[in-house]
């Protein structure tokens, strides 16, 4: 009963997440994001992520995964990020 009940979380987490990114390709193809992780201290920039339509999807999680990878050895403290988000011109590729 756990692994079906444990199968069935991971289905439907699998089902959404899908969703989300079909969702932002087709409804909000121009929505754009960028998130930036930098050094809390010396505000220098360690890693960046961009994104638009469905390539936004997650990148709030993704900059949050990064820096807890980062964090190993240091404390997570030590990172903060920052994400923007705006619509690009349909001209634009």
């Amino acid at each position: 009963m756990k692994k079906f009940t444990l199968v069935l979380f991971l289905t439907i987490t699998f089902i959404f997440s899908g969703c989300a990114n079909i969702f932002n390709g087709v409804v909000l193809p121009n929505q754009c994001k960028k998130c930036e992780l930098y050094n809390a201290y010396t505000n220098e920039k360690i890693w960046e992520i961009e994104g638009c339509g469905s390539e936004n999807t997650r990148l709030e999680e993704k900059v949050k995964e990064k820096a807890w990878e980062l964090s190993r050895g240091k404390s997570l403290c030590d990172f903060e990020y920052n994400c923007k988000t705006w619509k690009q011109k349909k001209d634009q590729p």
